[in-house]
C-alpha cells in the first residue's frame, strides 16, 4: 500500500473528528459523516470524492485495519442526546448506525461491548444497548462469524511473505480470544451492568439461541464453500464452540445444532466432515464438556458416529475422554450413554480394535478385588453396563480371537464377586459371567447362577442387545423442536432503540390526523396567532433521564432551553437515588454552585439551591466535605459562601428528621439566610427585637404561691 493512500485516509479521519468535536451545522456533521462511510467495508457506493475508484478498495483497507476501532471510541465518546438530536432520527439511522452494523462487525461488536461496561446509566449507555440489540436482531452475528472463517483462509492464500505468516495467527488468536470471552459470557456482562433495566435479547435462554442459530447459518455458508472448493476455516467456530461448552452453555447451543446436524449428516458426507471438523477441533480443555454432553443427549450411536467420525483416532484426548474417563472415572445413570459409546467405537472396522482394547481393560478393572471393595456400586453397576453394551457388537471372528483373554480376566473377577457380602455385588458378577460365557462361547459349556430377577436385572440384560436406529422417530422429534424453538425466538423489531427509556422523542398521532386532505384545506394558518398569557410555554430539548446526561447540560453554556429543561429536573433525578449519584455528587455540587444565570432562567435561584440541597442529603458525607473545605477558599463571593451555608444548614435539618417520610420528593420549605425580594421590601426589624423575641421563646417561666400566715 502507497504512502499516499495512507495519508489520505488519515487526513480524512482527522478531517471528520475535528468537524464533529467544533461544528454545530447538522447538514455539516452529515456530509463529514457521509465522507468517511465510503470507507466501510459493507458500503456499496463505489463513487468518493476523496479517493479514486482504482484507490479506493486500498483507502478502505488502511481505514479498517488502522482507523477503525480508534473512531468507533472516539464516536462514541461523542453520543448525548444534544449532539444527536440536531442530525434528526432518520440521519442518526442512516449515518450513526452504519458505522457500527456495516463495518468491521467483530471490532464493532467489541467496542459497544466494551463502551457498555465503561458507562455509566445514560443516553450514550442506551444507545450501545440499542446496537447491540441490533446486532443480534439483524443477523450481524452471522456476518461476523463468517468473516472469520474467510480470515485464515484468505489471509494464506494472500500472504507470501514467511516474516507475516508466523505474525498473523498470534494476531488473530489475540482477537480471537477477547470476542469468544464476550460472545460467551454477554448475558452475564450485560445482566450485571443493566440489571433491571437489561434487554430480553439479552437473556440467556433467547441470546443463546440466537447465538446458535447463527453459528448453524455460518456452518451451512461453510458447507456450501466446501462443496465450491473454496477454502475456508473452521478455528473460530472451534474455539467458540469450545468456550461455550466449557461455560456451562453446551445445553441451549447443542439444542439448536444437534438437530440439524443429525439431519443433514444422515447421507451427506459433506456434512459429516464439517461436524468432524467443528466437534473434534475443539481446545483439549473442552472436550470433556463436549463429549459429556453428546453421549447423554444424542439418541443413538450411529449419530454419534457420524459426527465424530474418527476423530478418536486422531484426537488423543478425545480418545481419553471416551474410553476412559467417561467409562472409568464418571457414572452416568442412563444405559444411553454405555450404548453410545461402545456403538461408536464398533461402528467403522477402523475403530472396532479400540472396541476390544476398551472392553479388556473393562474386564480387567471390574476382576479386580481392590476395586470391588473400594468403589460404589453405582460405579460398578456402570461398569458391569459397559461391558455387557461392548459384548453386545463383538461378531464371531472377534468372538474367537479373544475368547481366551475375556474368560481369563472374567473368571479371575467371578469368585471376587461371589466372596463379595453384598447381595447386589455378587448378583453382578453372576450376571456377567453369564452374558460372557453365553456371547463369547455359545456353543460351550455355559455358567448358570440363581438371583432374584428384577427390573434392574432385564435393564442389564437388555443391553446384550444393540440399540436400533430411532429413524421417523428422531425426524419428527427434531421437527417438533424447530417449530417450538420459531415460536419462541426472538422478534425482529424495526427499531430497537426506540424500547429503550428516554433514547427516542416520543411522536404521538392524534385522532386529527387520521382525517383526509380536506381538513389541511381549511388550515387556520393564515390566521394571526393571539398572545395567550396563560399558555404554558413548551420546551424545544427533551429533559435528561440520566444525571450524567444532566450534568453536559448543565455544563453547556450556550444552550439556554437545554439549561433550562436540566435545571429543573435536577433535583428529580438526584431523589430517585441512583446507583451512581455517589460517583457523581461532588462534580454536581461543583457545577451547581458555580452556576450563573446567565440566561434568566425563571426561578434559577430555587432550582439551583434546591438540588445542591437534594445532593447533599443524599451523599451528605462527600458533599458536606467538600463544602466546609471550599467555604474558606479564596475566591468565592458572598452570595456563593452563602449558599453554602444554606445548603448544610437545609440538609442537616432534612437529615434529622429521618422518620417524616413524605409521599412529595420535594423538601419542605426552608428558612432561607438570604432575604428574599418580598421581604426586602418590609420594614427592617431591629436586631435587639429578634434577640428578645428568641430568648422569651425559649424561656421557662414558673410561678411562686404566697403562703398567707394567720
Amino acid at each position: 500500500m502507497s504512502g499516499d493512500i495512507k495519508l489520505q485516509v488519515r487526513q480524512l479521519v482527522w478531517e471528520v473528528q475535528n468537524t464533529l468535536s467544533t461544528s454545530k451545522d447538522p447538514s455539516e456533521v452529515s456530509q463529514a459523516l457521509l465522507r468517511l462511510s465510503i470507507l466501510l467495508p459493507h458500503n456499496k457506493t463505489s463513487k468518493s470524492q476523496d479517493f479514486s475508484d482504482s484507490k479506493l478498495s486500498e483507502a478502505r483497507k488502511e481505514f479498517c485495519q488502522h482507523h477503525y476501532v480508534t473512531f468507533l471510541e472516539f464516536f462514541i465518546s461523542k453520543l448525548s442526546v444534544d449532539w444527536l438530536g440536531r442530525l434528526g432520527e432518520d440521519r442518526r439511522r442512516e449515518l450513526l448506525d452504519r458505522f457500527f452494523l456495516d463495518g468491521v462487525h467483530q471490532d464493532a461488536f467489541i467496542v459497544l461491548a466494551s463502551a457498555v461496561q465503561k458507562s455509566s446509566p445514560s443516553y450514550k449507555q442506551d444507545k450501545c444497548v440499542s446496537l447491540l440489540e441490533q446486532f443480534l436482531t439483524q443477523n450481524k452475528l452471522t456476518s461476523m462469524f463468517w468473516e472469520q472463517c474467510n480470515t485464515i483462509a484468505t489471509g494464506h492464500m494472500i500472504q507470501t511473505n514467511q516474516s507475516e505468516n508466523r505474525r498473523q495467527p498470534r494476531v488473530h488468536n489475540a482477537l480471537w480470544e477477547e470476542l469468544v470471552t464476550i460472545l460467551a459470557t454477554f448475558p452475564d456482562r450485560m445482566a450485571n451492568k443493566l440489571q433491571q433495566r437489561n434487554s430480553p435479547a439479552f437473556y440467556p435462554e433467547q441470546y443463546f439461541q440466537s447465538l446458535a442459530l447463527s453459528m448453524w447459518t455460518t456452518l451451512e455458508k461453510v458447507h456450501g464453500a466446501i462443496k465450491a472448493s473454496n477454502d475456508c476455516s473452521m478455528a473460530f467456530l472451534q474455539l467458540l464452540l469450545g468456550k461455550l461448552c466449557i461455560q456451562g452453555q453446551a445445553g441451549p447451543v447443542f439444542r439448536v445444532l444437534l438437530p440439524r446436524l443429525t439431519r443433514q449428516t444422515h447421507q451427506d458426507f459433506v456434512w459429516q466432515r464439517v461436524s468432524c471438523l467443528l466437534l473434534t477441533g475443539v481446545q483439549d480443555r473442552c472436550v470433556e464438556s463436549l463429549v459429556s454432553h453428546l453421549v447423554t443427549q444424542v439418541s443413538w450411536y450411529g449419530v454419534l458416529s457420524r459426527l465424530l467420525g474418527d476423530g478418536v483416532l486422531r484426537n488423543q484426548k478425545l480418545k481419553y475422554i471416551l474410553t476412559h474417563k467417561c467409562l472409568f472415572i464418571r457414572h452416568y445413570e442412563q444405559n444411553l450413554v454405555v450404548q453410545n459409546i461402545m456403538g461408536y467405537l464398533a461402528e467403522t472396522p477402523t475403530r472396532r480394535p479400540l472396541l476390544i482394547q476398551t472392553l479388556l481393560r473393562l474386564l480387567e478393572v471390574w476382576s479386580d478385588s481392590s476395586a470391588i471393595k473400594h468403589t460404589s456400586y453405582d460405579q460398578h453397576a456402570y461398569l458391569s453396563k459397559a461391558i455387557l453394551a461392548g459384548l453386545a457388537h463383538l461378531n464371531s471372528r472377534e468372538k474367537q480371537e479373544n475368547k481366551q483373554d475375556l474368560i481369563r480376566r472374567l473368571l479371575e473377577g467371578v469368585q471376587h464377586h461371589i466372596d463379595s457380602p453384598v447381595i447386589k455385588i455378587r448378583r453382578l458378577g453372576m450376571i456377567v459371567a453369564e452374558s460372557v460365557t453365553k456371547t463369547v462361547d455359545p456353543d460351550g459349556q455355559k455358567l448358570k447362577f440363581e438371583y432374584e430377577e428384577d427390573e434392574e436385572t432385564s435393564r442389564l440384560l437388555s443391553l446384550l442387545t444393540p440399540p436400533s436406529d430411532p429413524g421417523d422417530e428422531l425426524e419428527v422429534e427434531m421437527e417438533t423442536e424447530e417449530v417450538l424453538m420459531k415460536k419462541t425466538s426472538l422478534p425482529q423489531r424495526e427499531d430497537t432503540t426506540k424500547t429503550s427509556s428516554g433514547l427516542q422523542e416520543g411522536k404521538m398521532t392524534s385522532p386529527q390526523s387520521k382525517e383526509g386532505s380536506d381538513s389541511e384545506l381549511d388550515s387556520d394558518d393564515d390566521l394571526e396567532p393571539y398572545d395567550m398569557p396563560e399558555d404554558v410555554k413548551k420546551s424545544k430539548v427533551k429533559q435528561p433521564v440520566y444525571i450524567r446526561d444532566c450534568l453536559d447540560g448543565l455544563i453547556s453554556n450556550e444552550d439556554a432551553d437545554r439549561m433550562e429543561a436540566c435545571l429543573s429536573v435536577c433535583e428529580q433525578l438526584v431523589r430517585r437515588q441512583l446507583d451512581n449519584l455517589e460517583e457523581v455528587c461532588v462534580e454536581l455540587v461543583k457545577i451547581l454552585l458555580h452556576l450563573q444565570n446567565n440566561f434568566a432562567i425563571p426561578e434559577f435561584t430555587r432550582l439551583r439551591r434546591s438540588s445542591m440541597l437534594a445532593t447533599t442529603v443524599f451523599c451528605p458525607l462527600q458533599v458536606s466535605q467538600y463544602l466546609t473545605t471550599e467555604f474558606y477558599a479564596p475566591n468565592y463571593t458572598i452570595m456563593q459562601r452563602l449558599d453554602m451555608l444554606e445548603v448544610l444548614v437545609g440538609a442537616a435539618q432534612e437529615l434529622s428528621q429521618p422518620i417524616k417520610q413524605k409521599k412529595d420528593t420535594r423538601p419542605e420549605p426552608l428558612v432561607q439566610l438570604l432575604p428574599t425580594p418580598d421581604e426586602q421590601t418590609r420594614e427592617p426589624q431591629h436586631w435587639r427585637d429578634v434577640v428578645q423575641r428568641r430568648i422569651e421563646k425559649n424561656t421557662r417561666r414558673f410561678a411562686k404561691v404566697a403562703v398567707l400566715l394567720s
